[in-house]
């Protein structure tokens, strides 16, 4: 119960943060074309695998299929960036196709097709975040268990980093056994270069219960690159070094760790009906100071979009440690969850 209650307090509060986030959106003065002859006036918030993301009066908030639009136009200044990386700032205009940018660099046309994703550089912190808030719950009413979940992930875009803040939890209530907990909380700084290529600054909080894990704090630098890069699928890879501190179960005291990071983040966005979108981390880290121990962790999510702004998400999970601490036996913690998304 006392789970339940704090994961629902954290709910409230991911609302409240929404609310005050939305509120105060810029007007809606730009102006989507269709291949169709069709137009609408909005407020583009966003591109990003194949789907454009804008606002509008009469209907809210509304996806449209890339492949749809012939041209855009928009008084306000865009990041836009190529399949090949490259990164140009400027405003937006263009129709048949074309897209012509005017700013600090030298005016640019591109075709549509070239272009893998774009978001407003503007000054505002609001028109920045996007994000995603979902919950679950599920029971047996024969065994009494009883699973809920709780996902929040953002996204916070400027012109040349994008932050990403994650929490998860997931807490199972059996009459047999107690109360299970799987929490983290994972923050990620990405400084963008040339090229695809980055520089990526991570933070981890975790608890783990079946592993034996009360609390684990990991700070770490890496670098990378995303292989491919296209409007509809992003696959990046990166490696570098952390350092970590843990509490293992009925302990009081701490373990100071390094290990390395290796790591595959892989998106992908399907078009056609139903509009499905996949998202898989895969992370490894084998430890430098604890000789043959590593860990690793799968976390992988499919997204079915109910409406423009609701998703019907399935979550699976899996950590894994060969030499976990304390008097633990099990090696891993796997699972997975369904859950109501709302998208913001």
């Amino acid at each position: 119960m006392y789970h339940c209650g704090r994961t629902v307090r954290l709910a409230s509060t991911a609302w409240l943060l929404l609310a005050a986030a939305v509120c105060t959106a810029r007007e809606k003065d730009d102006v989507v074309y269709f291949k169709n002859g069709d137009r609408i006036t909005c407020e583009i918030i966003s591109l990003e695998y194949g789907t454009l993301v804008v606002k509008t009066s009469a209907m809210g908030t509304v996806s449209i299929e890339w492949p749809d639009v012939s041209g855009i136009t928009s008084s306000h200044r865009f990041l836009v960036q190529r399949l090949n990386g490259e990164k140009i700032y400027g405003t937006l205009n263009g129709a048949d196709g074309r897209l012509a940018l005017e700013g600090e660099d030298v005016p640019r046309t591109l075709a549509l097709d070239d272009i893998s994703q774009f978001g407003p550089s503007e000054q505002r912190f609001r028109d920045r975040l996007r994000g995603t808030m979902s919950v679950g719950l599920n029971y047996a009413k024969s065994t009494s268990i009883k699973t809920s979940s709780f996902r929040l992930d953002t996204v916070y875009r400027s012109p040349s980093s994008i932050k990403t803040l994650s929490a998860s939890e997931d807490v199972t209530s059996n009459p047999g056994s107690g109360n299970n907990q799987r929490l983290r909380v994972d923050y990620q700084d990405r400084y963008l270069m040339e090229n695809g290529r980055f520089v990526m600054g991570l933070g981890t909080f975790e608890r783990m219960q079946e592993l034996g894990i009360d609390g684990r704090l990991q700070a770490g630098l890496t670098g990378g690159t995303s292989f491919i890069q296209r409007a509809d699928s992003n696959l990046a890879g990166y490696a570098g070094l952390a350092v970590n501190e843990e509490w293992a179960k009925d302990t009081q005291a701490s373990t100071f760790s390094v290990e390395g990071v290796l790591g595959l983040d892989w998106r992908i966005y399907r078009f056609s009906k139903p509009e499905l979108s996949q998202h898989t981390s895969l992370l490894v880290f084998p430890s430098l100071t604890d000789t043959g121990r590593v860990r690793a962790r799968v976390d992988t999510s499919l997204s079915y979009k109910v409406t423009s702004d609701f998703t019907v998400i399935l979550s699976l999970y899996d950590d894994y440690d060969n030499r976990p601490p304390g008097a633990r036996t099990t090696n891993n913690d796997f699972g997975f969850a369904t859950s109501l998304g709302y998208s913001f």
